[in-house]
């Protein structure tokens, strides 16, 4: 069905807060809208998965792992210094692809991602004309010294022109004069606040970049509602 993500919606009353749209040059930001105990809880599970990252290294096959484990060393890992030809000058992060891992989680994030496409959807309904799915949820870490320092929209590589919408929902704050989502054509930068969630076009219309961390972690789940075949 066209406009949907293609999940079974679950009941988040407990975790959505406020369901109100601020729209700013079709960048559609909900403040305060997920309740701050469930993002802990993504922080903490994610924490806890990254203390296992010595399994990259382990020389165990893979019978001798837990099952997050195998998943883990066959592709649910992503290092973001590999994604740009600078580096860590162009890029500094670390992702789990949490749809591979946890399914509470998933299945919380999912629900929470149809309920704010819906919204977005009242604004551009020509989105429902395509079969819309968002299919990962890429948990990012970005500690001090990193961030996505080149600009860049999400579509520019060959073969990502299936990408419409990017979404994000940042999971901790962060201080004032760092770690913002910043766009270059609006003149606009979102500053990291715990509960919030921001969708904008994938195109080049919305070029931005992840500013510098300075002082803590930055926590954030994100990915991209993209067009499939019919």
């Amino acid at each position: 069905m066209g406009g949907t993500i293609g999940i079974n919606n679950c009941v988040i009353n407990t975790i959505v807060k406020v369901r109100t749209m601020k729209l700013i040059d079709h960048i559609a930001i909900f403040d305060d809208y997920i309740d701050l105990n469930f993002c802990e809880q993504v922080i903490n599970y994610f924490e806890q998965l990254m203390s296992t990252k010595a399994i990259f290294r382990s020389k165990l096959p893979d019978e001798e792992l837990t099952e997050a484990q195998r998943i883990l060393r066959h592709g649910a890992y992503l290092d973001g210094t590999k994604e740009t030809n600078r580096q860590k000058l162009g890029r500094l992060d670390e992702s789990l692809l949490l749809n591979l891992l946890e399914a509470n989680i998933t299945n919380t994030l999912y629900s929470i991602l149809q309920n704010v496409f819906n919204e977005y959807l009242t604004e551009y309904p020509t989105l429902t004309e395509a079969k819309i799915t968002s299919v990962d949820l890429k948990m990012q870490r970005t500690p001090p010294g990193g961030g996505y320092h080149v600009w860049h929209d999400d579509r520019s590589e060959w073969g990502l022109d299936h990408r419409q919408v990017v979404w994000m929902m940042y999971l901790n704050d962060m201080p004032e004069g760092e770690a913002e989502t910043e766009f270059y054509y609006q003149k606009l930068r979102i500053r990291p606040k715990a509960g919030t969630v921001v969708l904008w076009p994938a195109a080049y219309t919305h070029v931005h970049r992840g500013n510098i961390v300075f002082s803590q972690n930055k926590y954030v789940v994100t990915g991209w509602f993209c067009t499939q075949p019919l």
